[in-house]
């Protein structure tokens, strides 16, 4: 078997890793112990590396298309799949041996995190803040800027100083 090639956001961090979206699959490829190689995408070059190897956009929690991570190719079936959770399904499909969903449980898994994350959205913005620390440069310029034009609000009101925050 060749090993799967999954594309990941880098960081300062030993390790590299850190992005809660790319690290449900990561965990995952994990579980059941599938081969792959991490292929490492700043943000500000998700969009032409994405574009390049044919992966296609996906929904934006504010409504646009965009490019986004995680990908993962598989070259053992030329697949090409985007987005945490179709990786996830798709996981399952092609390599059944040590199943992700048991039980039948995939609906209400899938219900779960389509609940936590609604609840999770108006608290974002702090993680989202701090995260810019451990990225790299050229990543956190084009991640900040991309986050100002999804919020529609200036970085520096993420999480201001003062009587504001409070």
């Amino acid at each position: 078997m060749m090993p799967l090639i999954f594309y990941d956001i880098p960081s300062k961090l030993e390790g590299n890793y850190w992005s809660p979206n790319t690290a449900k699959s990561r965990f995952i490829l994990g579980c059941k112990g599938l081969p792959f190689r991490v292929e490492w995408v700043e943000y500000c070059d998700i969009a032409p590396r994405m574009k390049e190897i044919g992966a296609r956009q996906n929904k934006l929690p504010d409504g646009r298309d965009g490019y986004t991570l995680p990908v993962l190719n598989d070259p053992n079936t030329g697949a090409l799949i985007t987005d945490s959770w179709e990786i996830a399904e798709y996981l399952e499909k092609t390599y059944p041996e040590k199943p992700i969903f048991p039980n039948q449980s995939k609906g209400l898994i899938r219900a779960f995190d389509a609940v936590v994350m609604n609840l999770l959205r108006t608290a974002f913005k702090f993680p989202i803040l701090r995260s810019t620390e451990i990225m790299n440069e050229r990543g956190a310029e084009y991640f900040i800027a991309a986050r100002e034009e999804g919020f529609k609000e200036k970085f520096s009101e993420f999480s201001p100083e003062g009587p504001k925050r409070d």
